[in-house]
């Protein structure tokens, strides 16, 4: 074997401070290049092997400066400036952005051509915009009427919520729901609970919200007297990262949203 195969078989180093990124690069079949990660990538579960290396969007320079990354992968860093000091040290920095399923088949596309797994990044794509599809066609035979109008709660205090520019609107819209975010052009907000009264959600997404602040609400003024709590349409049991987080498991995600939407709104996903 030549010096220019040998070359062509060198393992890519990443290091990642994005979960989604580090669930996409185990998705390609490439756990094996990640050699550090942040504190919150946590799926799947031998991603816990790799060294944490800082949090999300806030590197720890010392520690990814030790783990000899050939790129450090973010969708998002707390002090952008700190690419240049990573690129002093030989190691690109590249950002993804996420707030689309057009990103998430660039980034599988782009990731594919960094980890030279271009064909296992097309077949992820090709498999993800196929299941997209069926799930469209499913959502063809549900009227407007019939689609429930759904509350994401990002945060309780102070009360915040998704708009029409998030990929989270996407899988509402996929799984079947009418997102009362959408109405303003952006990926996250903040919004009063006057609004909230005032628009009346059948559904209330509260994903990783525990049970006691559900119960909380459900005897707080204001709160009390949304349709949602009194029908008991409000889910705190879905997984955080699969709302929250666009990678691999986002299809998951909307058919997790479509069983709460219009079949089982208490099991826990």
């Amino acid at each position: 074997m030549g010096f220019n195969a040998l070359a062509k078989e060198k393992t890519v180093r990443i290091a990642s401070l994005s979960p989604n990124l580090s669930e996409l690069i185990f998705a390609l079949g490439k756990g094996s290049s990640l050699v550090g990660r942040s504190s919150v990538c946590d799926f799947p579960d031998s991603v816990r092997k790799v060294p944490v290396v800082g949090k999300f969007g806030v590197p720890q320079i010392e520690k990814i400066i030790m783990v000899k990354p050939d790129y450090l992968v973010v969708t998002a860093l707390k002090d952008r400036s700190m690419a240049t000091r990573f690129r002093r040290f030989g190691i690109k920095v590249l950002f993804f952005n996420s707030a689309s399923f057009c990103d998430y088949y660039n980034n599988v596309k782009v990731l594919g051509n960094i980890l030279n797994c271009r064909k296992k990044a097309e077949l992820l794509i090709s498999r993800t915009k196929k299941q997209l599809k069926k799930i469209k066609l499913q959502l063809n035979a549900i009227s407007l009427k019939e689609r429930p109008k759904v509350f994401v709660a990002v945060q309780v205090s102070p009360l915040m919520t998704v708009g029409r520019s998030s990929f989270i609107n996407n899988m509402i819209t996929y799984a079947g729901g009418i997102n009362i975010g959408a109405v303003k052009r952006v990926s996250y907000y903040r919004c009063s609970l006057e609004w909230l009264l005032k628009e009346q959600p059948d559904i209330i997404l509260m994903s990783g919200c525990s049970d006691c602040l559900v119960s909380q609400l459900m005897n707080k003024k204001g709160w009390k007297n949304l349709m949602a709590f009194k029908n008991k349409k409000v889910n705190n049991r879905m997984k955080p990262e699969l709302l929250f987080r666009l990678g691999p498991r986002s299809v998951e995600g909307i058919e997790a949203l479509y069983q709460i939407f219009y079949e089982k709104e208490k099991v826990r996903q």
